[in-house]
Parts: structure tokens; sequence; C-alpha cells
């Protein structure tokens, strides 16, 4: 089990100008980018391909290729799929079921994320449950996540919750989830808008798996097609960018909720 080391991630400005003359083609092309994991680096397993160690983990596209995501239990290994977003788009898919797959990194975000650096989170993610934990401390309650609540869905980071209207309307949408470490709150976008905030220490962040909190309190049933983390600020002109000119782009037979 990894130390827990936690880290300071000061205020992050959405107001920073940061305008590319040129509309944006990849995630790494916007600020600075330290964590970049896609579902089709791990094509090669093959359809229904278990997400393993070794050859077969998650490993980051961009920076650090040391930093990866894996699992050793073959019984909660997730699997490479092509089923699970439109166009045969790649997802790795977990399932919480019995076993309760998820993927545990191979150390700590605070190794990507330096001391003292402010940090933006997107994951395009489409659940299939009620209930979905995207990234997650095992030992503490530390999570971002998502929930369906009465008519809402909820985002739940780092031990508060927030809540809005302005979700989207079902849990099986694909979306665009967006966490930003922003001052004493962590704030939450779906798509390219700001749909509310909790008053978290983001400092206290601190992640170690993809889809898993704990057995019975916190695990997920869903397909992510990507992970990316920047290190530093992006603008809220930055995230339209990348949701106009990117993620619709790349996925544009998903049915990604947009609407403000």
């Amino acid at each position: 089990m990894l130390s827990h080391t936690l880290f300071d991630l000061p205020f992050i400005s959405k107001t920073i100008p940061f305008t590319s003359a040129v509309l944006v083609t990849d995630p790494s092309t916007v600020g600075n980018l330290t964590v970049w994991f896609r579902a089709e680096d791990l094509s090669f397993l093959g359809e229904g391909g278990s997400v393993g160690t070794g050859s077969s983990a998650w490993v980051n596209h961009v920076g650090d290729t040391s930093f990866s995501a894996s699992q050793e239990t073959v019984a909660r290994q997730p699997i490479y799929t092509t089923t699970k977003f439109a166009g045969s788009k790649s997802g790795i898919h977990l399932e919480s079921g019995v076993n309760y797959d998820y993927l545990h990194f191979s150390q700590l975000f605070n190794k990507q994320l330096p001391l003292g650096a402010a940090w933006i989170i997107s994951i395009l993610f489409k659940g299939n449950g009620s209930d979905s934990m995207l990234l997650a401390d095992e030992a503490f309650n530390r999570q971002l996540r998502r929930f369906f609540s009465g008519n809402d869905i909820l985002a739940y980071g780092g031990g508060g919750v927030v809540n809005s209207s302005q979700f989207s309307s079902s849990i099986s949408q694909s979306a665009v989830c967006t966490f930003i470490g922003s001052g004493s709150s962590i704030y939450y976008y779906e798509g390219k808008y700001p749909r509310s905030f909790t008053a978290v220490n983001p400092n206290n962040m601190i992640i170690e798996t993809i889809g898993y909190l704990g057995a019975g309190t916190g695990t997920c049933t869903g397909s992510f097609a990507e992970i990316c983390v920047w290190t530093g600020s992006l603008s809220q002109a930055d995230i339209t960018n990348l949701y106009d000119n990117y993620w619709r782009v790349k996925y544009p037979l998903e049915n990604l909720y947009v609407a403000p």
C-alpha cells in the first residue's frame, strides 16, 4: 500500500487568458498536461482483453510513462472494449458486481502534481448504473464521483456534495466530467459549462484508484475513454476549445451532454 502524502493545491484561476490561435487538436496543445490515459492505447489487448499488470497495464501517454494504472487480481480486472462508446471508440469498462473491477495507480497523484500546483482533471465517462466512482483514495474518503439523487446528478469531491439540476438527465449519458481545484472549493463542469461547486479543501485530495473507494461504499459500473490531468490553470476559453474542437470532434457519434 502506498503511503499517503497530502499535497497542496492552491487557488486556480479560470480566467487567466490562454487563447491559442490554433484550434485544439488534442489535450496536450492546451496548458501543462501531465497525465493522459487513452483507452485506445490498449487496443492491442483486443475486444474483451483484461487490463492487468506489466505490458497490459494502462500507461500514461505523456510525460512520465512510468506512471500507470493496473490490477493484479484477475477477477477485478477491467476490460478493453469498443462496444460501449458510439462509433466503436475505445473504452476501458468496469463492472461493480461481486468483484468490483478497478485499477490502482502505480504512484499517488502527488507525484504527477508537484507541491503547490493547481490542478484540473477531465474524464470522458459513460456510466451504466446509478453510482459512478471515478477517481478515489482507498484509505481516506477522497473521491471524484457522479451519482443519481432524485432528478439530479451530483458530484462528490473530497468530502462534500454538490447538487445541480443542470446536470445531464441520465447517469448513462456520456459526459466530459471536469473537476477543478480552486481555492477552498472543487468546481465541477459537465461538457464545457460550470455546474456547481463544493466547499471542500482540495489540498486534501489524494487519488490512488480508478473506479473504487471501498467494497460496498464506492464502486463503478461504466466506461472510461480518456483521463486528462493538467497542472496550472485553464481558462473558460480553453475548456470550451477542448470540448468543441477535441472531445466533440473525436467522439462525433457520442451523445455528449452539452446544454448549459
